[in-house]
Parts: structure tokens; C-alpha cells; sequence
């Protein structure tokens, strides 16, 4: 019990350390190693009140998200900070019902994307919205629209594929790991028990020899 207080404490002065701080420290849970992020060059473009949340919110994500990931959450979210700092929302009371249904319609009509990205940018940091929704500043008022974006995932144009150097570069590759492997598997595999005959093949030669005689 006592352990478990002290874990639940930790995380609790973490989470509180990132709000104030505006960075923190989490391992990718993809690879495993450890990646430092600091929101402070975040403030020249909005509140930083609401940038505390914002990174409150990424460290409570943080077993959900890998770098890339958080990397591109934290670039998408400008576009937030850009529409906060043009309509006036500086702290947390400013978050009310009808922000995020002005959020979509300034990104649909304001914000010079395609309708297509402003709907992948919004699904993007929508996993910050609901973090936010726990967050105790926050009133309950606070919503995620739904369908804001309807059919924005199927606009999106198809991925340009490789160009002719591209494609020699990765047949090159191609064909060098297959020689590696051929090599690999056509090598005659020998034996070896702490660099001598494994026991079992001693003792059968033995085994024949003594039949012999």
C-alpha cells in the first residue's frame, strides 16, 4: 500500500511539474528510450496559461503516443494557440461549450487549410481536448464536437508514390539483404557446446566405437 502511495504520488508531481514547468520527460513507447520536451518557445504564441494545459495534457498521454506522435501533436496544436490568441482565450474559464465548434468552423473557413487537413488536424490533438476534460480548471461545459469534419477522412489525395531513384535505391537494398541472408543460410552450421563436440555426439561416437571393438 505504502508503495503504491508513494507511485501515485510521483505521478501526481509530475503531472503537476510539466503544468508548471511546461516540460517533461517521457519514454517512446514504441522503442523504449527517453525524449525530453520543452513547450517554453510555445509562449510567443499564446496564452501560457493554456499552453500549461496543453502540456499537462501530453504528459498525461504519455503511455499512448509514441515520439513521432507527440512531435507532430505539438506542431498541429499551433493551430490552436492561433486561434486562441485571435479570439481572446487566455485561461482556462475561457474554455467553455462553444470553443471547439469555433475551433472547427475557423479551421474549415479561416485557417487556409484544405478542409481535408483541417479535419486530420483536429482528430490529430483531439486526444489533448479530452485530457482537458478531466483537467479540474476546466468547466464541464467544455465539449468535443462530433462530425464536425464528415467525409474529410475520405478527401484526402492518395500518396505520391516513388520516384525512379527512389525505387533504385530500394531494390539496391533489397538485393543486398537477400545476398546477406543467402549466405547466412547457405553456410554449414556446426555444432559447438562451450566451444567443444556437444555432449550428445561425444557419447555416441563413444558409444559406436566400444561396439566396434
Amino acid at each position: 500500500m505504502t508503495i503504491k502511495y508513494v507511485q501515485i504520488t510521483k505521478i501526481t508531481a509530475d503531472e503537476a511539474r510539466a503544468y508548471r514547468d511546461l516540460k517533461f520527460t517521457i519514454k517512446c513507447k514504441n522503442t523504449g528510450h527517453p525524449h525530453t520536451y520543452n513547450l517554453n518557445n510555445k509562449c510567443e504564441l499564446g496564452s501560457k496559461k493554456i499552453i500549461s494545459l496543453f502540456s499537462w495534457a501530453m504528459y498525461k498521454n504519455r503511455h499512448s503516443q509514441g515520439h513521432f506522435t507527440r512531435i507532430s501533436v505539438i506542431e498541429k496544436f499551433q493551430k490552436f494557440l492561433q486561434f486562441a490568441s485571435l479570439h481572446d482565450i487566455t485561461s482556462p474559464s475561457d474554455l467553455d461549450g462553444t470553443v471547439l465548434i469555433n475551433f472547427c468552423l475557423w479551421l474549415k473557413n479561416e485557417s487556409g487549410l484544405k478542409y481535408s487537413t483541417a479535419g486530420s488536424l483536429f482528430r490529430s490533438i483531439s486526444s489533448i481536448f479530452k485530457q482537458w476534460q478531466k483537467h479540474k480548471s476546466i468547466s464541464p461545459t467544455f465539449i468535443i464536437p462530433e462530425n464536425m469534419f464528415p467525409k474529410s477522412s475520405g478527401l484526402s489525395s492518395s500518396n505520391e508514390g516513388y520516384d525512379m531513384e527512389e525505387i533504385r535505391e530500394i531494390s539496391t537494398a533489397v538485393q543486398q539483404s537477400l545476398v546477406i541472408t543467402s549466405k547466412r543460410l547457405e553456410s554449414t552450421y556446426k555444432p559447438q557446446w562451450l566451444g567443444k563436440e556437444p555432449p550428445i555426439t561425444q557419447g555416441l561416437i563413444t558409444l559406436f566405437d566400444q561396439r566396434q571393438k
